[in-house]
């Protein structure tokens, strides 16, 4: 899979579908154009179904660098002042991007190959994995701007890193280091930048080769469990459970573990 974007990289290999980010000239800003060309890349890779697993990094040093500050804010401002926009009613790009990101129902790395600031990070919160290179910085500016943040990061946030460390950050705007990144639990691993890409398509792949339908329905049951009570989360579990007893992908795993031999999983 290849496609023909102006602000972004399409490519697939192995059932890993990798988005890259790709105007490092423009430190990767999030416009209009690469947003909607983003929509449609996810829109594209949800449905396709040799697709088993979604890479998300950039191109160049820096992941992304935020959104472009003129044509997101002070071009709506000039707008409003001129009657043209009620910026109350404006279409954010949260409004939009986490229904469609959540709507995934594929295993999601974010390869952070260089710094993310703002909605370059923020992008990255409703991912499965988030894998930071080690010389990047995160970077939460909101408040620096005169705005609250968003994108999903006052839902995400305190239930990676807790309510008080979220704030912290937002009250700071101090740059978060890779190592303390991983740390407090906003990224889940930490590698040198010559060996990001590489580790992180490594994961991707072995991911990709596992069991489809109890992949999804792993994905799926975590999810429902954290926002669920415990009868609900067993309920969901043992449902889940019993259709992956009934899957031939069960069966072929427990006999090549029996026989000593990779298994070779079909999704059905």
């Amino acid at each position: 899979m290849k496609s023909e974007y102006k602000a972004i990289l399409l490519e697939k290999k192995k059932g890993v579908a990798t988005i890259t980010l790709n105007q490092p000239e423009k430190l990767n800003l999030m416009t209009e154009q690469m947003f909607t060309e983003l929509l449609d890349a996810f829109d594209r890779v949800s449905a396709d179904e040799g697709t088993k697993v979604i890479v998300l990094t950039g191109s160049g040093n820096i992941f992304c660098g935020g959104v472009d500050l003129r044509e997101h804010f002070l071009d709506p401002i000039e707008k409003a002042k001129r009657g043209e926009l009620n910026i109350a009613l404006d279409q954010s790009f949260s409004a939009v991007g986490v229904p469609a990101l959540l709507s995934i129902q594929k295993p999601m790395i974010a390869a952070i190959n260089g710094a993310a600031v703002g909605m370059g990070f923020t992008l990255c919160l409703p991912f499965d994995i988030r894998i930071l290179a080690e010389n990047a910085k995160i970077i939460l500016p909101f408040l620096h701007v005169g705005i609250a943040p968003e994108f999903g990061s006052t839902y995400f946030l305190p239930r990676l890193i807790g309510v008080s460390k979220a704030l912290e950050l937002l009250y700071t705007n101090r740059p978060v280091e890779a190592r303390e990144a991983k740390e407090i639990g906003l990224v889940n691993q930490v590698e040198s930048p010559n060996k990001l890409k590489e580790k992180t398509l490594e994961l991707a792949q072995k991911i990709a080769e596992g069991p489809p339908i109890a992949t999804r329905l792993t994905r799926e049951t975590l999810y429902q469990g954290a926002a669920s009570d415990l009868q609900t989360a067993l309920r969901t579990e043992h449902f889940a459970y019993n259709v992956c007893r009934q899957t031939k992908d069960h069966e072929e795993a427990i006999r090549a573990f029996l026989d000593k031999r990779p298994a070779v999983f079909k999704g059905e």
